[in-house]
C-alpha cells in the first residue's frame, strides 16, 4: 500500500484523511442533527459546485464533457436526493456517495503514482481529492448517524440504482461520441472487463480470468450493499436506545433552526 514511487507520502496523507473522516462520524454519532446539517451542507455545495462546472463546460464548448462516470454520477445524485427528496429517497444518494468516496480513496492509497504523479502536493488540493471525500463523509453521516433503511421495504433501491448508472454509462458509450472524444469511460472498462488488461499488463484476457472477474465484481458490490444495510440497521439499534430519534429528518433549510420534535417529546 502507498506505492514504491516518490509520490507514497500521498497516498499516506489520503489515507489519513480518511482515518479522520471516520473519527468525524464516530465523534457525531449522538448528534443526528449536527450529522445531518453536516450531510446537508456538502450536499448543497456539491450540487452548486457541479452545476456550475458543467454549465461552463457547455458554454465554452466542451459539449461532450457531462456526467457519464459512476463518481460524477454520484455527485448530483447524493445531492439531489438528500435536498429535494423525501427522506427515504436519500439511501441511494448515501450509498453511492460511500461506495465512490470509498473507491477513490483506496485506490489513491493503493496507486498514488496514478493520482498525484510528480505534483502530488498540488493534486492533493485537486476538487477531486476534495469533493470524493466530502461526498463519503456526507454519506456516512447519512448512514451511520441520521436515517434508518429498513432492509425489507428499500432492498431493491441499491441494485436498481447502480443498473441504472451502468445502464446510462453504456447508453451513452454506444450511442454518442462521447468516448471518441473523452476516452472510455472507467464505468464501461470495469463492466466490460477491459480494466482486466491495465491490472495484469496483458494483450488479452482469457474466458475464464473474465467469468473469475465478474463473480468477483458483482460480489463485491453485493457485499457493499449488506454492509451498508449491516451499519444503518446496528446504529440505528444504538441510537435507539441512547433514546435518539430512529429517524431523524427535517428535509430543508429548518435544519439550521428547527429543534426536533423527538427532542422536544423527550424533554417533555
Amino acid at each position: 500500500m502507498f506505492g514504491y514511487d516518490n509520490v507514497w507520502w500521498y497516498g499516506l496523507t489520503v489515507f489519513i484523511i480518511f482515518i479522520g473522516l471516520n473519527v468525524i462520524v464516530w465523534a457525531l454519532r449522538n448528534k443526528p442533527k449536527t450529522s445531518y446539517a453536516i450531510a446537508w451542507l456538502i450536499a448543497a455545495y456539491l450540487f452548486i459546485d457541479k452545476v456550475a462546472v458543467y454549465i461552463k463546460e457547455q458554454a465554452i464548448g466542451n459539449t461532450m464533457n457531462f456526467p457519464v462516470e459512476f463518481s460524477t454520477l454520484s455527485y448530483f445524485v447524493y445531492a439531489i436526493l438528500v435536498l429535494f427528496v423525501g427522506k427515504k429517497g436519500s439511501q441511494y444518494g448515501a450509498f453511492t456517495a460511500i461506495l465512490a468516496g470509498l473507491v477513490y480513496s483506496v485506490a489513491s492509497w493503493v496507486s498514488p503514482g496514478n493520482f498525484a504523479g510528480e505534483e502530488g502536493m498540488k493534486y492533493l488540493l485537486n476538487s477531486a481529492v476534495i469533493n470524493h471525500h466530502l461526498m463519503y463523509l456526507g454519506g456516512m453521516l447519512l448512514a451511520a448517524n441520521v436515517r434508518y433503511y429498513p432492509f425489507k421495504k428499500m432492498w431493491w433501491q441499491l441494485p436498481l440504482g447502480v443498473g441504472i448508472f451502468v445502464a446510462y454509462s453504456w447508453v451513452i458509450h454506444t450511442c454518442t461520441p462521447y468516448t471518441e472524444v473523452m476516452g472510455k469511460p472507467l464505468i464501461i472498462r470495469i463492466t466490460d472487463g477491459d480494466i482486466l488488461l491495465k491490472l495484469f499488463a496483458a494483450e488479452q484476457i482469457t474466458v475464464w480470468y473474465k467469468v473469475v472477474y465478474y463473480i468477483f465484481a458483482i460480489s463485491a458490490v453485493f457485499a457493499m450493499m449488506a454492509i451498508f444495510y449491516g451499519l444503518n440497521y446496528w446504529q440505528m439499534k444504538r441510537r435507539v436506545k441512547r433514546g435518539l430519534p430512529q429517524d431523524y429528518y427535517v428535509g430543508d433549510w429548518r435544519i439550521f433552526t428547527e429543534v426536533p420534535a423527538e427532542w422536544k417529546r423527550r424533554k417533555e
